[in-house]
């Protein structure tokens, strides 16, 4: 018999518009420029999923993987919503934060439905800062989701931004030196 907590990672979508050049998930997922169902949870999926991660005793989700998980932003926020959890980890390319205002909103539709959870858990938007998504992405979308949660997030303790990069990628120091104090 297992008691204890567990940890989950969810791929909500194997799609990602930021076409970066050395990711080995890069693959034609669109016919007729339509998204392909089986790279995607369907209603029924999303159903399905919410439902096992309440069934798991898990203390640590994670969505992530094989795309960009807020192409699915409905599914994302809706996880955020109704999953029993005490973390959730958003990994990130920013990449739907091209302009402030765009960062902006898709960063209050996250905390209102973490807001909507009415307890203690803690969401977390894991940004990927390193090369590989700096060369296709550029700066302002780091920028705009930094900008976003120091001026409106950064005294939230259980609502978060956290950055990930790559053992000797310089990438991070770089985009420090831009954003500064």
């Amino acid at each position: 018999k297992f008691n204890s907590k567990s940890m989950l990672c969810a791929w909500v979508t194997k799609l990602c518009p930021a076409h970066c050049e050395s990711c080995f998930f890069k693959s034609n997922m669109y016919r007729d420029g339509v998204p392909d169902e089986k790279y995607q949870f369907s209603e029924y999926g999303l159903d399905r999923l919410i439902k096992f991660i309440n069934d798991s005793n898990n203390s640590y989700l994670m969505l992530s993987g094989g795309g960009e998980p807020m192409v699915r932003k409905d599914a994302v926020n809706r996880i955020i919503r109704e999953t029993k959890t005490d973390r959730i980890v958003i990994v990130t390319s920013a990449i739907w934060a091209k302009t402030y205002e765009s960062a902006k909103k898709t960063i209050d539709e996250l905390y209102q439905s973490y807001l909507a959870r009415n307890d203690d858990a803690v969401v977390i938007v894991r940004l990927s800062v390193d090369s590989f998504h700096y060369k296709p992405l550029g700066f302002d979308v780091i920028d705009n989701v930094i900008r976003v949660f120091r001026e409106s997030y950064s005294k939230c303790k259980n609502f978060q931004l956290r950055i990930h990069t790559m053992q000797r990628d310089e990438t991070l120091e770089k985009v420090a030196d831009m954003i500064g104090d």
